[in-house]
């Protein structure tokens, strides 16, 4: 009989804390490893479909990983707000939509977003260029202060 290991991946964040299915315990691994069974294998990272943001309605549901200061500056109408490192912790607060764009300033930290929300099942696409490339496209930004809103 031939005993396969564990086929299920599991990308974490740097400092992110969960347990993989075949072993109970936490696991702490960087951006481009996966976790099969009890081994850590290097991995190259693929990239994960992608939107522009002038193709996304203005009034479309966004996911936006950013810091609540980035936050308070300025944002895409109708986005929610789940800062990057809450995300394992808050996945019942994710709005719905197939794929669900998922921004950050420039598109980085929403990649590793939306490469970890992929690996839990979700249907997600990481917004090109971020909120500086919404902002230049000329993409509605609002805050919900009397402020002039921006990208920080």
């Amino acid at each position: 009989m031939l005993v396969r290991p564990c086929r299920t991946p599991v990308l974490q964040f740097v400092g992110a804390q969960a347990p993989h299915p075949c072993n109970p315990g936490p696991r702490i691994l960087g951006r481009a490893e996966l976790q099969h069974g009890c081994t850590t294998i290097p991995t190259l990272v693929t990239m994960s479909e992608e939107l522009q943001p002038k193709d996304i309605a203005d009034d479309a549901i966004i996911l936006d990983v950013r810091e609540q200061d980035e936050w308070d500056a300025g944002h895409a109408p109708n986005s929610v707000h789940i800062p990057l490192g809450e995300i394992p912790e808050r996945l019942g607060d994710l709005p719905e939509g197939e794929p669900l764009p998922v921004v950050c300033r420039s598109g980085n930290r929403s990649s590793r977003a939306v490469q970890w929300l992929e690996a839990q099942g979700f249907e997600v696409a990481n917004v090109a260029g971020g909120m500086k490339q919404w902002e230049f496209d000329g993409k509605p930004v609002v805050t919900q202060h009397n402020v002039e809103p921006t990208v920080i």
